[in-house]
């Protein structure tokens, strides 16, 4: 190759190399460079874009927790009544969740009268635009909710309907508050008429503007009309009761319209609707606003009823309020009056009532009540109009008899013995324990001779009470066996499953004999359950249940009111404990509970599972077995238990008893 062939070949090459870079630099220019800005700027818009995003997305939770969170209720309903949003506070106002209430009818929330009021109302709301209404809404848990309901319809662009958007407002503050001022106002009514003093009010004049319920009564008018408007003075206060007339200008319940200040009166008198005048005390004060006087307001009172008030008070202070003699207060007063020359002899009866409190625990107060009662007709009857009965506790009664010898006081005392068989309560026979005593002369003193008769009355008690006891117990087992149908056979069939187990454990003679008398009176205490819940079929409530477990403790009180009985008493009371310290009513827990107490517990158990009851079907003697094993170190003493089961067969043929067979 030649100089000029290598000469040209340069000159291409330059030409190509030149070409090229001129290629690159359009590129880079023209293309490159624009893609690599609008890359970036791409990249730049993107970023706004996220962030304005962002922004958004927290501006919308913020919003929404603003509408959720806001302190009025707030809901869009569609055409149709149905809930299409409902905020937080709406929903909390019924005790609802939003998902519980999005798409169903207003109506579901409403009770049935504001129901049917709301329907009418939201078709003119749809017809007019805009809504402003009160109704009452139901809570979840049943009670109604006063609301205010303000409403505005959103329309498409097409002026079509779209959506409401209504704010809901609980008014039951305002709703009470507007109850409250009601009934405030009747109340100020109520007591002003009910008042014990007569009111009524003048204007300047002397006319009555108003007057209540208690002045029309003593006035004896038949109603205001016949004396508002009326002028009082001339009315009521025209004279004195001797026929002396008495000017306005001295007259003092006029004074306070007339000189504009008050006036009290203890003694004056005011002019009945009969033409018949009454002793009075008033007062008379003005009526007075801004400065100026506007008439004034008389309340006065009948001073003969005050009197006899008093004197009502007075005799209430010195009576007992339950039997209607006199009180110790007044024995201890009038006592030095009637100890005095011309009354001796002078005889003291003491006398006690028997077994009240054992009554009081069985059949309730009402009856211990109606117990002294009874004594008190029984000294009444036989007292003459100068004797003095006084209850001076609260069984026991002092009869005073003036001019009354020793003799005259035994035969009365045997009367009242003989008049006391004739009254009975709650099939409890009366039992009444008398003392007496005759002071003859001043030189005992009355203290010593109240002692001896009072002595004489213990001595008396001794002999009467076991008796009485003993009549009374056989009573509220009668009673207690003729309201529940259960309870005899119950118990009997208890006693006779505790004396055989007993057996079985190896106890003593005593205690076996002890235990046959617990099983019996176990229930006694349900002498005072209501024969409703005893008898009741299906479950009983928490109320019924716990009064139920009241008859256990009641039980103790009985049988520990009577002395034979009282070593029963904390077997009764604890035949419902749990070994494990689960029963009642004490908690006791293994052997904190009496052994005997634990029998009854599995013996009344497996009675109770085996026979039939209202409530439920009995269940066979081998699955009752079952169950006691199952409770056996929780509800039941495992030793017990085991003498049981172990000696199953042997303790129902000692039992011999009847509804054990298959």
């Amino acid at each position: 190759m030649n100089e000029d062939d290598l000469m040209n070949m340069a000159g291409h090459l330059v030409k190509l190399c030149s070409l090229y870079i001129l290629m690159l630099t359009i590129i880079i220019e023209f293309i490159t460079r624009p893609l690599e800005e609008t890359l970036i700027d791409m990249s730049i818009r993107i970023g706004s874009l996220k962030d304005s995003f962002n922004a958004t997305v927290k501006n919308e939770e913020i919003f929404r927790s603003l509408y959720d969170d806001a302190p009025l209720g707030y809901h869009s309903l569609d055409e149709n009544g149905h809930y299409i949003i409902v905020n937080d506070t709406f929903a909390n106002m019924l005790g609802m969740s939003k998902s519980e209430m999005v798409g169903k009818h207003f109506s579901d929330f409403m009770t049935d009268e504001s129901s049917v009021n709301m329907s009418g109302k939201f078709k003119a709301f749809k017809e007019r635009g805009s809504v402003d209404v009160i109704f009452e809404m139901r809570h979840r848990k049943g009670h109604t909710i006063p609301v205010r309901f303000v409403g505005k319809i959103a329309y498409k662009s097409d002026g079509e309907f779209k959506q409401t958007h209504c704010i809901l407002m609980d008014i039951s503050n305002e709703v009470e508050y507007q109850k409250g001022i009601i009934q405030s106002k009747e109340r100020l009514e109520d007591i002003i008429n009910l008042t014990a003093e007569g009111i009524y009010t003048l204007d300047k004049e002397g006319n009555c503007l108003s007057i209540n319920q208690k002045a029309l009564e003593l006035l004896e008018y038949d109603s205001e009309e016949a004396i508002i408007g009326k002028n009082m003075h001339k009315l009521i206060h025209h004279s004195k009761p001797n026929g002396e007339v008495i000017e306005l200008n001295d007259c003092a319940a006029s004074e306070a319209q007339l000189n504009g200040r008050s006036i009290v009166k203890s003694k004056e008198n005011f002019w009945k609707n009969n033409g018949l005048s009454f002793e009075v005390s008033y007062n008379s004060s003005p009526i007075i606003s801004n400065g100026e006087l506007l008439g004034s307001l008389v309340s006065f009172r009948d001073n003969t009823i005050n009197t006899n008030i008093v004197n009502s008070l007075v005799n209430m202070s010195y009576h007992d309020t339950l039997t209607g003699v006199f009180n110790r207060r007044y024995y201890e007063e009038e006592i030095k009056n009637i100890d005095v020359e011309k009354n001796y002899p002078l005889s003291i009866i003491v006398s006690d009532i028997n077994g009240l409190k054992l009554v009081n625990d069985a059949f309730g107060h009402y009856a211990g009540d109606k117990l002294l009662i009874s004594a008190t007709e029984v000294f009444t009857h036989h007292a003459r109009n100068n004797d003095f009965i006084a209850r001076l506790g609260g069984d026991e009664f002092a009869i005073i008899m003036p001019n009354t010898n020793h003799k005259e006081v035994e035969n009365r005392v045997k009367d009242m013995i003989e008049s006391c068989k004739n009254y009975n309560v709650k099939a409890v026979k009366l039992s009444v324990s008398f003392g007496f005593k005759t002071k003859v002369d001043s030189s005992v003193a009355f203290d010593e001779v109240y002692k001896s008769a009072e002595d004489s009355m213990y001595r008396m008690k001794l002999l009467d009470v076991p008796s009485m006891r003993s009549n009374t117990i056989d009573t509220i087992i009668r009673t207690l066996y003729e309201t529940d149908q259960y309870s005899e056979e119950h118990s009997r069939s208890v006693s006779k499953i505790c004396e055989a187990i007993a057996i079985k454990h190896h106890l003593p003679f005593q205690q076996i004999n002890e235990i046959k008398m617990a099983g019996v009176l176990h229930d006694i205490g349900k002498i005072v359950i209501s024969k409703k819940i005893i008898n009741k079929n299906g479950e009983l409530t928490k109320k019924e249940y716990d009064e139920i477990k009241s008859h256990s403790e009641i039980g103790f009180r009985i049988l520990n009111s009577s002395t034979e009985l009282r070593q029963l008493s904390t077997t009764v009371l604890s035949h419902h404990e749990h070994w494990d310290g689960k029963g009642y009513p004490q908690n006791l827990k293994g052997e904190q509970i009496p052994l005997l107490s634990r029998i009854i517990s599995v013996a009344d158990a497996f009675d109770a599972m085996t026979s039939d009851r209202t409530y439920r079907e009995k269940i066979s003697p081998s699955n009752a077995i079952l169950e006691i094993n199952r409770c056996s170190g929780t509800q039941f003493d495992p030793k017990v238990v085991k003498t049981f089961t172990e000696n199953f067969d042997a303790i129902l043929e000692l039992s011999k008893t009847k509804i054990y067979e298959q």
